[in-house]
């Protein structure tokens, strides 16, 4: 039978920040935490963190319950969300037997030498991502949202004259996509925590980067702010979850606009009119989330959705 190792990494205050599992000598694992930094973004380098560890030996099966289970009960703080379990589980697992806790330094790791070159890193990073700053952001957004309106106004009626109970849901995930050009799992994975309304912005953590919100964007996702105390609460919901899926928002989409329409099509209407109203494309790289490359094949590209739907409309 294999045997891995599910190991816990430990602050300073010996609190756990992380728990994994590997295939290889553990403490091996541990130094590649730190000596694998040519591979990292700025957020990877919570690794500085790192000053004890202790580890246990289990199987394939095993290794892989005990870690979500593990992940679940202590929620360390640079473990992936997806790794979360939605809800609460009754299950209780039988206690793991640990190694006795080591320190980094105990197998050769010098922390300073490694925090040294990180804080390097970091600052070069932020000198080449930080051009710009969330006032740059929301002049550009500001611009276009001009330009998209005329575009989508008529969907935006469509949608606040329906006869769904959801009207000011699915409209305020429709904004998002259209004036924000945000794509559906950066829509679903919103957290009320996300959204700061003061500086009226939200916070995409796939990208590590705050982005600011339309004035009526800021406005409607008050109202799903307000209602919530919890800092992991979703912002969209369901009647049946308290978090909503990117199949979902198609099936909003779709519902309300028929079955050609999807969300990616009305991104793209705020992607072309980024192009036309932009012609910093470092900026709409950053605001968009893709590469400068990925931006250019919108230059010449038209909206068939737009157009079908101003006929049909019509």
């Amino acid at each position: 039978m294999i045997e891995i190792y599910l190991y816990r990494l430990y602050n300073n205050k010996k609190e756990i920040i992380y728990i994994g599992k590997t295939k290889n000598n553990p403490k091996l694992r541990i130094r590649t935490h730190f000596s694998n930094y040519k591979m990292y973004n700025n957020e990877d380098f919570w690794r500085e963190e790192i000053r004890y560890f202790d580890y246990t030996e289990l199987s394939k099966v095993d290794v892989d319950i005990y870690e979500i289970y593990l992940i679940n009960q202590i929620k360390p703080k640079y473990n992936k969300e997806f790794k979360y379990i939605k809800g609460k589980s009754n299950i209780i697992l039988q206690d793991l037997k640990f190694t006795e806790l080591e320190s980094v330094e105990d197998i050769g790791i010098n922390v300073d030498y490694y925090k040294e070159i990180y804080d390097k890193i970091k600052l070069k990073n932020e000198r080449k991502f930080n051009k710009y700053t969330i006032h740059d952001y929301r002049k550009a957004i500001n611009l276009i949202e001009q330009n998209v309106y005329n575009d989508v106004f008529v969907f935006e009626n469509l949608i606040s004259n329906g006869n769904t109970s959801h009207k000011l849901r699915d409209l305020t995930i429709f904004q998002l996509i259209v004036y924000c050009g945000l794509k559906t799992n950066e829509v679903a994975n919103l957290k009320v925590s996300d959204f700061n309304p003061k500086k009226q912005t939200i916070y995409l953590s796939n990208r590590n980067t705050e982005i600011p919100v339309t004035k009526k964007i800021s406005d409607n996702l008050f109202n799903f702010f307000v209602d919530r105390d919890f800092e992991e609460s979703f912002l969209f919901k369901t009647q049946v979850s308290d978090s909503i899926t990117d199949r979902t928002i198609q099936n909003i989409v779709k519902s309300h606009f028929g079955v050609l329409a999807t969300p990616n099509k009305f991104r793209n209407i705020f992607i072309i009119n980024s192009v036309k109203t932009i012609d910093d494309f470092q900026l709409l790289s950053e605001i968009l989330g893709i590469s400068k490359n990925s931006i250019y094949k919108y230059l010449d590209k038209e909206s068939i959705l737009l157009k079908k739907f101003r006929k049909k409309i019509s």
